[in-house]
């Protein structure tokens, strides 16, 4: 069986860069082996797989290369840009049926795609002691007002504050560690951030999840997701109606992730470009 997949950059920043994702728009013909054997040979961090759903716009099932995974921020993003890119579902509010609920999703005039996450859930609070050498930086370099924190909007991450951007530079991780320790505590994988004082992104992050096949993503929104709502219910977000977030740069690919709150819970969204032509798999 053959299968034109896409290659689509997710959460571009000015149009460049982003986190590349692996699309395939019709899906419907693949079981699970062949998806996971698809994923790899796309070898991306995720691979998005639509098909047709009886009870939401469209039925996505997200791979790494190792494992499928129950949702994927920049996948999501990268595959309704791309559906609407190819005349498949119009400007509004769509629904995607995922291994995490049924979340809706909405397609911008702009070209921004938001995708809705589900409501957060705070898991336990780690003793900054425990991860330090995993991350190679000293107990001095977390922020003091704010411990790590596992925390879900579809995926469970641990959220490491750090004191400042130049930290998230000097982390040296020792992966084989951090999976350990994620396979431990049953979650995804480090997402680690450091509060920004700027006009325009509110925080930088960096995200490690080897545990998933994944030694460092340049773009998570799910994590940053996650990210909001942590600070949002220790009182640190400010209020205002868009927040963006910084991450990648440290790999040379610097990504732009928006979010925003309808109730209770967190959109997260970007900007995607069609990087490659569809080949086949």
């Amino acid at each position: 069986m053959s299968e034109s997949v896409y290659v689509v950059n997710a959460f571009t920043a000015n149009g460049e860069n982003g986190n590349p994702a692996g699309v395939m728009p019709d899906a419907d013909d693949m079981n699970k082996e062949a998806m996971l054997h698809a994923a790899t040979e796309v070898n991306l961090s995720e691979t998005a797989f639509v098909g047709a759903s009886e009870i939401a716009t469209k039925r996505v099932r997200f791979f790494t290369p190792t494992v499928e995974v129950p949702l994927c921020g920049h996948a999501t993003i990268a595959t309704w840009s791309l559906l609407h890119q190819l005349g498949d579902v119009a400007v509004g509010i769509h629904t995607q049926e995922t291994n995490a609920g049924i979340l809706q999703v909405e397609v911008e005039d702009s070209g921004l795609v938001f995708m809705e996450q589900t409501p957060a859930t705070f898991y336990d609070e780690i003793e900054p002691n425990d991860i330090a050498g995993l991350l190679g930086i000293e107990e001095a370099d977390f922020l003091d007002s704010l411990r790590p924190q596992i925390v879900s909007t579809g995926i469970k991450d641990l959220l490491i504050p750090v004191s400042t951007k130049s930290v998230l530079s000097k982390v040296k991780p020792d992966l084989e560690g951090i999976a350990e320790f994620s396979r431990q505590h049953d979650i995804s994988g480090f997402h680690l951030f450091a509060i920004l004082d700027d006009n325009q992104s509110m925080a930088a992050t960096r995200n490690f999840a080897p545990a998933d096949g994944i030694p460092e993503e340049c773009a998570t929104g799910t994590s940053n997701g996650a990210l909001l709502c942590l600070l949002r219910q220790k009182g640190l977000l400010p209020e205002q109606d868009i927040y963006r977030i910084e991450q990648g740069e440290t790999m040379n690919q610097l990504s732009y992730i928006y979010g925003t709150f309808k109730g209770e819970n967190v959109w997260i969204g970007g900007e995607a470009t069609v990087k490659d032509s569809p080949a086949k798999v």
